[in-house]
């Protein structure tokens, strides 16, 4: 017997998991058209829901954000019907990267595609700064191309965690700083996936736009190297049911091989410019607006070295993304 949520959409299969509920590919039932539908239970993980619908709105007029079609309540639990996308940048990673040259065997996508994605991702956490917001769990997960007539258009999900982070941005005045920013505390618990937060964060300090840039240089080493080097720790810390001293040294150990990342990157042949990316990054204070455009043209620059064509050819290009 098939599910219909608000008498509209009829759930075909599940297809994810966000921060907080589960995503599902639906169909209209009278049009047949395709639509992705988050569906959670429980008091609080509804009012986390309500948040990110309100969240989309705000973000409704920026390019790569999926438009929300629905929102509401069902019986006892929140939905939000949402445009279907296509695969995650994991996803392609794992069907369509290559596995050659690569010691660990992990597959990894090329420095040209890696590039390319960098420079939309870029481009979509600038524009979500823009309004205020951070988002707080940037991930390979997290990005995912367009279906059908947007397939070359990296598009950013799940603003469960995102989180408003000034009341005001004053555009005309990069030097400013933003008015009513909110503030560092320190002592925190650990806020995104371990794997790709920064070392701020790590350090239990509240996230800022600096942190989600970190974040994005580590899934571009992820995506171009096939894995990071605490990769493995962060398995471990998850498959042991462990004490809380014992996951203090857990965190404590990727932490520090996050520190230590630029002897990685250089011991692994991959461009300089990584380095100078996670540098930058961390560099920023906790209040400071990150140059965007100077991120971009460090990729830009290896970009016109290497002699790429800016052609959004990827190696998953000749195959039909759905």
């Amino acid at each position: 017997m098939s599910v219909t949520i608000n008498d509209k959409y009829i759930i075909d299969r599940q297809i994810g998991e966000g921060s907080f509920g589960k995503v599902f590919r639906a169909h209209h039932k009278t049009s047949r058209e395709k639509v992705a539908v988050k569906i959670n239970h429980g008091e609080n993980d509804n009012i986390i829901l309500k948040n990110e619908a309100r969240i989309y709105t705000i973000l409704a007029d920026i390019k790569g954000v999926p438009k929300m079609r629905n929102f509401g309540m069902d019986g006892s639990y929140n939905f939000m019907v949402m445009d279907i996308l296509g695969p995650s940048l994991l996803d392609l990673k794992n069907e369509y990267g290559s596995a050659e040259n690569n010691t660990h065997n992990e597959k990894t996508l090329s420095l040209q595609t890696v590039l390319s994605l960098g420079l939309q991702m870029l481009r979509r956490i600038e524009d979500i700064h823009t309004k205020g917001f951070i988002h707080r769990d940037i991930k390979p997960d997290n990005f995912l191309f367009g279906s059908e007539t947007h397939q070359h258009v990296l598009y950013i999900i799940d603003f469960g965690l995102t989180k408003k982070y000034c009341k005001y941005i004053d555009t005309d005045n990069s030097s400013s700083q933003d008015i009513e920013h909110i503030s560092c505390e320190t002592g925190r618990k650990i806020m995104g996936t371990e794997r790709y937060v920064s070392v701020n964060v790590h350090d239990g300090l509240t996230p800022s736009r600096r942190d989600d840039m970190e974040s994005i240089g580590y899934v571009m080493i992820f995506l171009l190297a096939g894995y990071l080097p605490w990769s493995e720790s962060v398995s471990e810390s998850k498959s042991k049911s462990e004490s809380k001293s014992a996951t203090t040294t857990h965190t404590a150990d990727i932490s520090n091989m996050k520190k230590s990342i630029g002897h990685w990157i250089l011991e692994n042949n991959l461009p300089t410019e990584y380095i100078t990316y996670i540098e930058y990054c961390r560099k920023l204070t906790f209040d400071e607006r990150p140059d965007y455009n100077y991120l971009r043209t460090l990729l830009l620059n290896l970009f016109k070295q290497k002699q790429f064509k800016v052609n959004n050819c990827f190696e998953w290009s000749t195959n039909t993304l759905s």
